[in-house]
Formats: structure tokens, C-alpha cells, sequence
């Protein structure tokens, strides 16, 4: 019995890696410009020649699939050690109110940082900053509420 319970655990863990790997490879492909395998395996062997298309896997998916791993491990890791230290399988972020702080935190941010001014890093024909960059934090808000 203890064999076939090792056996399946062995088998979940080994299901949930490759399902991991799956996702990962899936992430370098997603996106507006359509890449080639033999694209992508280039440009992460140090290839390549076109400028735009490195920029788009090393600047934007390879961050992207690095942050999503170290932040899913980081929530899992905070998750265990919840419920380890309060001895409690449902303890979690909003049971002991841990996400309502977070979502003041993040207003507090907004507020202080929105109404300095954020200047965005890319040109300004790409992206409308300008609800961002000129607008109070009260207009803001009200007018994300009316979209």
C-alpha cells in the first residue's frame, strides 16, 4: 500500500513537471508576432539576425516566463508556510486578511505615485498616456469607473 502511494505521488510530481514544461515552451511562442521554433532556438543560442525578433523573446517572453515561475513558487511557498505556521488547512490570504492589506498597499501606491506622474518608457504614439500622465488620482479613478 505505502509502495502504491509512492508510486502515485512520484507520478503526480512527474505529470505537474511536464505540464510545467509544456506551459513554458507554450510562453515562448504566444504572442502577437508568430516565431518558429528554429527562430526561437537561434536567438536563445546567441543567433539570430533580426534585432526586433531578439528583443522579443529575450526582453519580453523570457522575463515574462522567469517572473511567472519565481511568482507562482513564491505563492505556493507563502501558501505551505500559512497554513504550517497557523496549523490550519484553510488558512489563507483572505481568511486572515493578508490580501485587504495588499489591496490598501497598492492604493496607497497609486494614489502617492499616479498623482506625481508616471512617464511611460514607450513612445507616445503606441500607447495613450495621457490619462496616466496628466490627470489627478480622483479623475483617474472616476474615470475608470465610468468605462
Amino acid at each position: 500500500m505505502e509502495q502504491k502511494r509512492k508510486t502515485r505521488t512520484w507520478c503526480g510530481f512527474l505529470l505537474l513537471l511536464v505540464l510545467l514544461a509544456v506551459f513554458l515552451i507554450w510562453n515562448l511562442f504566444a504572442g502577437s508576432v508568430q516565431l518558429s521554433a528554429s527562430q526561437i532556438g537561434q536567438i536563445l543560442l546567441g543567433g539570430g539576425d533580426d534585432l526586433t525578433q531578439k528583443q522579443i523573446i529575450m526582453q519580453i517572453r523570457l522575463p515574462r516566463m522567469a517572473s511567472a515561475l519565481i511568482l507562482g513558487g513564491a505563492l505556493s511557498v507563502s501558501g505551505y508556510l500559512l497554513q504550517t505556521f497557523f496549523h490550519n488547512p484553510i488558512a489563507g490570504p483572505f481568511v486572515l486578511g493578508i490580501s485587504s492589506g495588499a489591496k490598501l498597499a497598492v492604493s496607497i501606491a497609486m494614489i502617492v505615485f499616479l498623482s506625481r506622474g508616471v512617464r511611460s518608457s514607450l513612445p507616445e504614439t503606441s500607447v495613450n498616456t495621457d490619462i496616466m500622465v496628466n490627470h489627478s488620482p480622483i479623475r483617474l479613478i472616476v474615470h475608470f469607473i465610468r468605462a
